[in-house]
């Protein structure tokens, strides 16, 4: 670094102390962080294996902590997509100038997006890839990968809930397949002597198709902590009209 004073504007007798050099003044150093990447499938976080619709919307976001060198290009980044087929599938690549894939480069405000929406036609498992770079050039250690399930029938398979007995908190779980989500659901909780002690629906928590959890823990109307028992759920979920049920016991552990 260079730092000149009184650049000849004005007459003095000497120049040469006017002149400062430091040496070694700045370290600059190169960017090594890797980017992380945040992907969505109709805007929930999926797990591998789940089921999914047959048309979803996958959202891609690159975060990157340089606020200096944005990503403005999609070098290094590729989306890939493994179909069901008989035998040995390969990936295919989904480019972006395809017309369902849409990429918005960062700015100031707001991150590196990828939004991919297509028509899943056939039934069976397909596997999403994603490969990132930073603006740097830094690649992602490991490309996200996830298995997804399409089945265009619609039904509800509901999980025995977990962990039974419990003493903490206990999951109530159901996966929806095909393409419709659900209208409605409400899970009742009853004592033994028909006091409903808990009660969810709709209305605190929506609902989709896909992997789905409810958490109760053992607070009577979210407040009062119950003692421990046996207690009888009702597990509802309607889907395009049609009422799907599952009852059972659960015993809390106090």
């Amino acid at each position: 670094m260079n730092v000149f004073v009184n650049d000849r504007i004005l007459p003095e007798q000497y120049y040469e102390n006017n002149a400062l050099e430091l040496l070694n003044y700045l370290d600059v150093q190169i960017d090594e962080i890797v980017p992380v990447l945040d992907v969505t499938v109709d805007g929930r976080y999926v797990e591998d294996g789940d089921f999914i619709g047959s048309n979803p919307l996958v959202v891609a976001t690159i975060w990157d902590e340089n606020r200096f060198i944005l990503k403005k290009d999609t070098v290094g980044v590729r989306l890939l997509l493994k179909s069901p087929c008989d035998g040995n599938c390969e990936f295919q690549s989904i480019y972006f100038n395809r017309s369902d894939m849409e990429w918005f480069p960062a700015t100031d405000t707001s991150d590196f997006r990828i939004e991919y929406q297509s028509d899943l036609l056939l039934e069976g498992e397909y596997t999403l890839r994603i490969e990132i770079a930073d603006g740097s050039g830094n690649m992602a250690v490991t490309p996200y990968e996830v298995r997804l399930k399409v089945d265009l029938s619609t039904a509800v398979q509901f999980i025995e809930p977990y962990p039974n007995p419990f003493v903490g908190k206990v999951f109530f779980e159901f996966v929806v397949s095909g393409n419709q989500a659900p209208d409605s659901y409400q899970l009742q909780i009853f004592s033994l002597d028909g006091r409903l002690v808990g009660s969810f629906s709709n209305s605190e928590k929506s609902m989709h198709v896909g992997h789905n959890q409810l958490t109760w823990a053992g607070n009577e109307n979210s407040e009062t902590s119950l003692k421990g028992g046996m207690f009888i759920y009702k597990l509802g979920v309607t889907i395009d009209g049609i009422p799907h049920f599952r009852n059972g016991k659960i015993i809390l552990i106090r």
